[in-house]
């Protein structure tokens, strides 16, 4: 009872600091740095010596201020290192649990997470959701992961006020459907591209939900409008898109009453680094003490959200960014070395939305990319050549070689980013 007690507690400021003063947030986003930089450089090997090639030490880090001295790091600097490079020694092995990343960049990595910064996720996850609806005794279906459990709660704490249903990430359209009619879930969790291919498959079917949920929760992939707007218009529900990774936890989510992402600034450390010429998102997690990650370049691209100079509309004072893009290996590139935002072949498609159903674009070498295509119905219209000239036009000479697919499988993670750049190492 005294542990669930605390939880509540601890719950209940983290919804406090959300509109704590820009002074009080960055004091304790100093106080909580500090300490964890003294951590990694006294118990984690990667980090001493990190730290000693670039000569520094633990005393020249003492705000937020002083984030610019240390230098980036990034996945490929971690991969394949020993876990007792990059695990504390402060922590027993056994009480450790092992996350492994989803693999969708090519680079699956496993790191180590201590029962601390596990708890903190849990509440910032279920801070995320509250925020934005979610109620005691409500009904939330999660559709993603390895599992499927539709009789045992998957957070035992959140059990006590909600509950949960886990369906797992390639359940297929015609499984999902009778536990979402029978569950009548108030949430539904999932990734945009699972909404988006199960909204796809009723469209096919002319069926229509009965039930409309509160709201919908994506995050793990990049929301973009076309798939916003079928997605709603399906569930007759809006998108709440919550930024987390693997490696950092939740960061940010949606600010639908002005706009932008609020960060979660007591758990993280938000810089927006320009590399090759993309900000890209740049995090350091303040909880994690088995697997610190200190200024972690994300290779997410986002914009920094103007400066706020008075509390937003929806009354947080967190600092925001802006709608994030994509990863940088979902940028193509063009013959000379061009980097082609992904919104550009997303309007492009659109020109073929009413025949094509899904589709996914991968370059595997400097001039090509491989197009994949399902069409909504067997010879149904379309013009390749046209279609592979106007590729070819957008994206500065690449030479489009299109497919024709009966589905298109996400990735192993269950995902499905329908733009991906596998030529090479992205600068």
């Amino acid at each position: 009872m005294l542990n669930k007690v605390t939880k509540a507690f601890t719950l209940w400021n983290k919804f406090r600091f959300l509109k704590r003063s820009r002074l009080e947030i960055e004091a304790l986003q100093s106080r909580k740095l500090r300490t964890l930089v003294a951590h990694a450089y006294a118990t984690v090997p990667y980090w001493r010596d990190f730290f000693d090639k670039h000569h520094l030490k633990p005393a020249d880090i003492l705000s937020v201020k002083d984030m610019h001295k240390i230098p980036l790091t990034s996945k490929k600097d971690l991969v394949g290192l020993d876990r007792n490079q990059i695990t504390s020694t402060h922590f027993d092995p056994k009480a450790l649990t092992p996350i492994k990343t989803s693999g969708s960049t090519g680079e699956p990595f496993v790191f180590f997470a201590d029962p601390g910064y596990l708890r903190i996720v849990s509440l910032d996850t279920l801070r995320s959701k509250i925020r934005h609806g979610l109620r005691p005794r409500n009904r939330m279906l999660r559709i993603g992961g390895d599992q499927t459990d539709l009789k045992r709660p998957a957070n035992p704490f959140e059990q006590m006020f909600f509950h949960t249903a886990l369906l797992s990430s390639f359940t297929a359209p015609e499984e999902i459907l009778p536990v979402y009619e029978r569950f009548k879930p108030h949430v539904v969790w999932s990734f945009i591209s699972i909404l988006y291919s199960f909204s796809l498959w009723l469209e096919t079917r002319r069926i229509r939900l009965s039930w409309k949920p509160r709201f919908l929760l994506c995050s793990a992939e990049m929301v973009h409008d076309f798939m916003r707007r079928k997605v709603e218009d399906t569930f007759g529900a809006k998108i709440v898109d919550r930024y987390s990774t693997t490696e950092l936890g939740v960061v940010a989510d949606e600010c639908q009453t002005h706009g932008g992402y609020h960060l979660y600034e007591d758990s993280i450390i938000a810089e927006i680094v320009e590399i090759g010429g993309l900000p890209h998102f740049v995090g350091t997690n303040l909880d994690n003490y088995a697997t610190p990650f200190i200024r972690y370049n994300t290779r997410d691209v986002c914009q920094p959200w103007p400066e706020m100079t008075s509390v937003c509309g929806c009354g947080l004072t967190t600092n925001k960014i802006q709608t994030i893009c994509g990863r940088d290996n979902d940028f193509l590139k063009s013959p000379d070395g061009q980097i082609i935002a992904p919104t550009r072949l997303i309007y492009l498609m659109r020109e073929s939305y009413h025949v094509v159903r899904k589709f996914r674009f991968v370059q595997n070498s400097p001039e090509t990319v491989r197009v994949t295509l399902t069409m909504k119905s067997k010879g149904a219209p379309v013009d390749f050549a046209d279609l592979a000239e106007n590729i070819r036009r957008v994206t500065g000479g690449l030479a489009a070689d299109i497919h024709l697919a009966d589905d298109i499988a996400p990735d192993p993670s269950g995902k499905m980013r329908i733009i991906h750049y596998s030529a090479g190492e992205p600068e």
